[in-house]
């Protein structure tokens, strides 16, 4: 396998069971799986082989239709299509197929403002029911990782694993596809992903993909209901309020973060 020298170094100089150390592990076992993925890829198959995909891609098909559009191979990630900027060409959509299947997501970090840095890990999930935001592991999921990777146990390895791993509300704070990486320095590599000029706009927003959709609705209603005079839960709203303060800049209720001003009274 081929390392580049700084994220060896880097490792090299964290100190053991620090976050540095355990996040610069993380992402040399990304990189491993994903050279795995491209060298198995690279044989090519005996009974189906690249050029058998590349004729059924080449066959003649109604661009318009749902299924119109061909990946560049038949296993793949649909936001790691970039063949023409990766080191590996179509093998590399592979590699990050790969890592989608095993960890529940591309591992992506926050590189910070020099671009080289390892200050936070997401996962981008390539799963058809979502979410397509980038999201964080919980405590609890980043440490038994790091226990499934380093803990000394005679129990079974498979018994153990957490891989692989589903985003739900509990996984905050959550990033936009395009924000994390045109404004918030968010990849593992810079060629990664292409990413337009503009932000694409978008019409459906889901508490799958924002956790804090849910807590928006939820302190709305319970607006309501105050208003009307019902009983209204103040743990459940004081923890709501809580909540709408883990979400990111690119978040759609982050303009509304802080616009619950009823709840003032209600929460003397």
């Amino acid at each position: 396998m081929i390392f580049h020298l700084p994220l060896l170094c880097a490792f090299e100089e964290a100190t053991m069971d620090s976050q540095p150390f355990y996040l610069r592990l993380f992402e040399l076992l990304a990189v491993s799986i994903h050279q795995i993925a491209v060298y198995l890829y690279q044989q090519d198959g005996a009974n189906h082989t690249h050029q058998d995909y590349q004729r059924w891609i080449d066959s003649p098909r109604d661009s318009s239709k749902w299924d119109g559009y061909r990946h560049p191979t038949a296993f793949c990630h649909t936001f790691y299509i970039a063949v023409e900027r990766y080191p590996n060409g179509d093998a590399d959509t592979v590699g990050y197929w790969a890592e989608a299947k095993i960890f529940g997501g591309v591992f992506v970090f926050d590189r910070g403002e020099s671009e080289t840095e390892c200050n936070e890990l997401y996962l981008h999930s390539g799963r058809r029911a979502g979410p397509f935001t980038l999201f964080p592991l919980t405590m609890e999921q980043f440490e038994r990782l790091v226990d499934f990777l380093l803990g000394e146990t005679e129990e079974p390895a498979a018994s153990r694993s957490p891989l692989p791993f589903t985003a739900t509300s509990e996984n905050r704070w959550r990033w936009h596809t395009w924000d994390a990486m045109a404004r918030y320095h968010i990849f593992r590599d810079k060629y990664e992903r292409s990413v337009k000029p503009d932000k694409p706009t978008g019409c459906v927003k889901s508490a799958v993909d924002w956790p804090e959709i849910a807590d928006e609705l939820y302190l709305i209603g319970a607006m309501h209901d105050y208003w009307d005079g019902q009983r209204v839960d103040k743990n459940k709203v004081r923890a709501a309020l809580e909540r709408l303060q883990q979400i990111t800049p690119s978040s759609p209720v982050w303009p509304n973060r802080n616009a619950h001003s009823w709840t003032k009274d209600l929460l003397e």
